[in-house]
């Protein structure tokens, strides 16, 4: 037996499983008969796979031997010079897994006919593809570019299949590379690839899904993605970008309707830009964290969720639009920033933004400024699709915010119903020049309890109740005193629904009652038919919840809001009412000259033709010329000697009218007040 029978070649360090069957299959096909050519570190190699460049002429060789037999099997071997080809055509299966390349290659222009395999390879200069196109199938997988990776301008076309899982880059440039949709569904994966200098797809078109899960991008260099064009889906789950521009992006335009962009639980830690970007489906960001992140001028065309997402910086949606609108058409989206948080150096712009349809705060957390602003023509969020909603267009469940004064509404629409269950102050809000409405009319109590209970319906009166309130203060405190006054009204005529409601049901259980009276009355009583009813006009009034009050307090001022209803009942009161009642009441009448004491006392001594002059009349006063005056005065708080109620109800009803005209005369202080102040 020869020494060159004894020899095995080592080929190389192998990563993965089946070493001993997969480096047996290299030294049958690759290394062949091929004597040993040298040793390094105790290990035999043959001469492709020697790991020198020094091997040069006698490398070059065997592999032009191997390329005229048209074989381009090279697993594991170690090329010590250049591959250069450009604008050759290569129609055969290629093998270069595992290779090293330690002087880079060019395949600049080139047409991949065949399957080319680059697996695992190691490039430790620069490796060039550019403007090349693959037909074939080719494989990038945990393949290492320790230098520049170029493939700028190359064409994957349809049956190519591309695959960068787990490769890494040193600087990776894929702009206006284009990668074409395969006969069936298939996608190109980055998934775990790392960049660590550059990465470079600007212009890029994906006519095709592409992952990039949890992939590393550079945390020096940029991550640019500008005007890159996503036909199909695209997912960048759980990646950490340091500094990135997505701007003037295109995500799914080819509008497959299952189509989607993901963004979930990845990191920004620096500044990145979607500015002019254009999302054509669903778009999640959940549970992503952003630094300085610039949504300018996007388009969500689909549903968004940023839910429990994490702002810690400056954050513009400006003239961004949730929902798609052109000359032609207008569709509706949802987003979602259910459970997010805006931290405390955050500055939030919502400057012209445009919400078509749901828009969800729930539960978020606002520890900066917060600006929604909008203009005459674009009220920030729209109606044009609120009919059709199952819910509220805009929802602040459970909002909270560190301080409200640092959160400003100016000129956009809102609706008081959106604020109901918010646990933040409305009262410090800046609500400045607010259409509260519909965008077409005013709002009505009516209208918005009917967005409300779509989705609260346990004391939604008496929770709408709390929001007029401090809508009305609010607007009190900024001296917006006539929209404090409406506010004021709509929520005691909330209240006044809440208690009608009370009565209502008070009323309806009479029959039940009544079923109770029955069963006392027949022997058949049960525990429950005891009667509990009130035992002082105290609980009486307890009973009905306020009701006769706060009718009074409606009737007469409407809620000390109207200084003419005001007017008109005080004039009723002290002109028509008491009058009329006390032409219907007995009194003592003497002449104006003598008060009834003088007369009781000493009318029997005066002289016979005088008794004429003091006698006392019992009746009802003459409306113009006594009740009238008589109600005046008693009005005033005068006392009347010559005309006082014989009976005590006549007197009763004097109190009643002294209480009464001056509690109607304060009432109308306060609405004229209010007028002066609005």
């Amino acid at each position: 037996m020869s020494e060159n029978e004894n020899f095995k070649c080592f080929c190389g360090e192998w990563r993965f499983k089946n070493a001993f069957f997969v480096i047996d299959e290299v030294r049958e096909k690759v290394c062949r008969d091929l004597p040993c050519y040298g040793e390094v570190d105790g290990k035999e190699y043959c001469v492709l796979h020697y790991p020198k460049k020094d091997k040069f002429e006698d490398f070059n060789d065997i592999f032009l031997e191997r390329i005229e037999e048209d074989v381009w099997d090279f697993r594991i071997v170690y090329f010590p010079q250049k591959l250069n080809y450009e604008r050759e055509e290569f129609s055969k299966n290629a093998d270069f897994g595992h290779a090293i390349f330690a002087d880079g290659i060019s395949f600049k222009y080139c047409k991949f006919g065949g399957k080319f395999v680059f697996f695992d390879s190691i490039f430790l200069e620069d490796a060039f593809f550019t403007y090349s196109h693959f037909y074939g199938q080719v494989n990038f997988n945990a393949v290492d570019f320790r230098e520049c990776a170029y493939f700028a301008g190359v064409t994957f076309h349809e049956k190519s299949y591309p695959s960068f899982s787990g490769t890494k880059f040193k600087k990776g440039i894929f702009a206006g590379v284009e990668f074409e949709q395969p006969a069936y569904n298939r996608k190109v994966e980055f998934n775990k690839a790392t960049f660590l200098e550059t990465i470079d797809f600007s212009r890029t078109k994906f006519y095709l899904e592409a992952t990039f899960k949890d992939a590393k991008f550079p945390k020096s260099g940029r991550t640019d993605f500008k005007s890159v064009n996503f036909h199909r889906s695209s997912s960048f789950e759980n990646v950490e970008f340091f500094d990135a521009d997505f701007g003037k992006a295109k995500f799914c335009s080819g509008k497959e309707t299952f189509d989607k962009t993901i963004f979930k639980y990845c990191k920004f830690d620096k500044s990145v830009s979607f500015a002019d970007t254009e999302f054509y489906q669903q778009t999640d960001f959940e549970k992503t964290s952003f630094q300085n992140a610039h949504f300018e001028y996007v388009t969500f065309a689909g549903r968004t969720n940023f839910r429990e997402a994490q702002f810690s910086e400056d954050v513009f949606f400006n003239y961004s639009k949730f929902g798609y609108r052109n000359e032609d058409r207008i569709s509706s989206t949802q987003v979602n920033f259910g459970g997010a948080y805006f931290g405390s150096n955050s500055r939030v712009f919502f400057d012209n933004t445009w919400f078509s349809w749901h828009t969800n705060f729930g539960y978020v957390k606002f520890d900066g400024y917060v600006l929604f602003k909008g203009t005459s023509e674009n009220p920030v969020f729209d109606n044009v699709f609120e009919e059709h909603t199952f819910w509220s267009l805009l929802d602040f469940n459970y909002t909270t915010i560190e301080k409200p004064e640092k959160v400003y509404f100016q000129m956009v629409r809102l609706r008081p119903s959106w604020f109901v269950n918010s646990v933040f102050d409305l009262r410090k809000v800046n609500l400045i020049d607010i259409d509260w409405g519909d965008g077409h009319s005013t709002f009505s109590i009516k209208d918005e309890l009917r967005v409300l209970e779509k989705r609260i319906k346990h004391n939604s009166k008496k929770l709408l109740t709390i929001t007029f309130r401090q809508i009305a203060d609010n607007a009190e405190s900024k001296n917006r005193f006539e929209e404090a006054s409406i506010f004021r009204r709509m929520a005691l005529e909330t209240e006044w629904l809440e208690k009608n409601e009370k009565i209502s049901n008070w009323i309806n259980n009479l029959v039940f009652e009544n079923e109770k009276l029955k069963r006392r009355f027949s022997g058949s009583k049960k525990e429950e038919d005891e009667p509990n009813p009130p035992t002082t006009s105290f609980g009486i009034l307890l009973k009905s919840g306020g009701f006769f009050i706060h009718g009074l307090y409606k009737i007469t001022s409407y809620y000390g809001e109207s200084w003419d209803r005001a007017a008109l009942v005080l004039a009723l009161i002290i002109f028509l009412i008491f009058p009329l009642i006390y032409t219907q009441t007995e009194f003592q009448v003497t002449p104006k000259t003598i008060p009834l004491q003088v007369v009781v006392k000493g009318c029997n001594e005066v002289a016979e033709e005088l008794k004429s002059i003091c006698k006392i009349e019992s009746r009802g006063l003459k409306f113009w010329s006594e009740a009238i005056p008589h109600s005046l005065a008693t009005a005033t708080l005068q006392s009347v000697e010559y005309r006082v109620p014989k009976t005590p109800w006549g007197s009763v009803l004097m109190i009643l009218e002294k209480i009464f005209a001056p509690l109607q005369a304060a009432l109308l202080a306060l609405a004229i007040r209010r007028k002066f102040m609005r």
